[in-house]
């Protein structure tokens, strides 16, 4: 689970806004795997998106 800070929200919600854009360059599986990676969160790739 993820939370945002009220000085992040309007960055957060343009993000939401434009994510079918943003997705556009970059898959949802690329996109998980590179926030759990940036938030340093241990996972199994045979557990993940498999």
């Amino acid at each position: 689970m993820f939370s945002v800070s009220k000085s992040s929200e309007a960055n957060v919600k343009a993000y939401i806004e434009t994510q079918a854009e943003h997705h556009k360059k970059r898959d949802f599986a690329e996109e998980l795997l590179a926030l759990l990676r940036a938030h340093d969160i241990e996972y199994d790739k045979c557990f993940v998106l498999d």
